[in-house]
């Protein structure tokens, strides 16, 4: 007697969602699973529903992310390069990306970082007057660096802060592109 097993999608649909079951369980026990949110050069290119059109300037993902070298970094993607000025204003740096709009209410949700080791206490992002507003709250004067970026379609706006502790050159109070 001879039997002929044929896949089915059915049993291919099973599979994967007993792999879709697994994976909770997976994570959980290696201590959390991967991030999967945009990160500069991280290769994952468009957020849900990003806008393609150039005007107006769009901010679509407002990030944090620490760097393997003990700093972090506080990053936005924008959907085309926009003219920014950042200043020092007490204990926080106020980033200004001039004629940009907020793509999602979502992306003015305050992030906490005050857990991480880090200068940045907290994000949080505001739309006026066609600009939008980054406040970054940091634990007293925070040495800061910025950069853009231009990946696959977007432009990132980064400011990187040295390990908690680091002495370095400190950047101006004031900083206008």
């Amino acid at each position: 007697m001879m039997f002929l097993l044929v896949a089915s999608p059915a049993a291919a649909q099973e599979v994967e969602l007993q792999a879709r079951e697994r994976a909770p369980a997976e994570a959980a026990q290696s201590g959390g699973g991967a991030y999967r949110g945009v990160v500069p050069g991280g290769g994952k290119v468009l957020p849900p529903h990003a806008p393609r059109k150039k005007n107006p300037t769009r901010v679509t993902w407002t990030g944090f992310q620490m760097r393997e070298d003990g700093g972090s970094r506080v990053f936005v993607q924008l959907t085309a390069d926009a003219p920014y000025q950042v200043s020092e204003i007490g204990s926080s740096l106020h980033v200004i990306i001039k004629g940009a709009k907020l793509h999602l209410r979502n992306n003015a949700r305050p992030l906490d970082t005050h857990f991480f080791a880090t200068p940045v206490r907290s994000i949080r992002a505001t739309a006026k007057s066609g600009e939008v507003v980054l406040v970054i709250q940091t634990k007293g004067h925070a040495t800061h660096t910025e950069k853009t970026e231009a990946q696959g379609g977007y432009q990132f706006l980064m400011i990187d802060f040295p390990p908690e502790g680091a002495s370095g050159a400190s950047a101006s109070t004031s900083t206008t592109k």
